[in-house]
């Protein structure tokens, strides 16, 4: 049973089964915005537990996320995947996800920890009340 909830940060689309409760796939998402391609869905986290996938429970995961997208007037759908995870990357090609890292040379970068309190810090320091 393919189930979605909402709230105003994201959506959660998880996979469970009828016979036990158990949720056994999920996908999160949320909207971002692209200065190119406007409003975008971002997805994290697409996993179905091991013993469960090669039964389609990932595409038709990724095929209701694509759904909201559209509903949204998201008209793409972006994520990211380990670079050790070549399965999910095979995966993700069969679907038709293209590889930007290797065709546009992007490069993801994030801050964190100290470095988001020292920069926090600085715009206090910069610009106070």
């Amino acid at each position: 049973r393919l189930i979605a909830g909402r709230n105003l940060s994201g959506l959660l689309v998880w996979w469970r089964l009828w016979s036990c409760h158990t949720i056994v796939g999920y996908q999160f998402h949320y909207l971002s915005y692209c200065t190119w391609d406007g409003p975008i869905l971002f997805g994290e986290d697409l996993y179905v537990l091991p013993e469960f996938r090669g039964r389609g429970i990932g595409t038709s995961l990724l095929n209701k996320v694509a759904k909201v997208s559209l509903e949204g007037n998201c008209f793409q759908f972006r994520f990211v995947s380990a670079k050790w995870n070549q399965a999910a990357t095979d995966f993700f090609s069969k679907l038709g996800a293209v590889n930007v890292t290797s065709q546009n040379y992007w490069n993801v970068l994030h801050v964190d920890g100290e470095h988001v309190w020292k920069l926090a810090e600085e715009a206090r320091r910069s610009h106070p009340k």
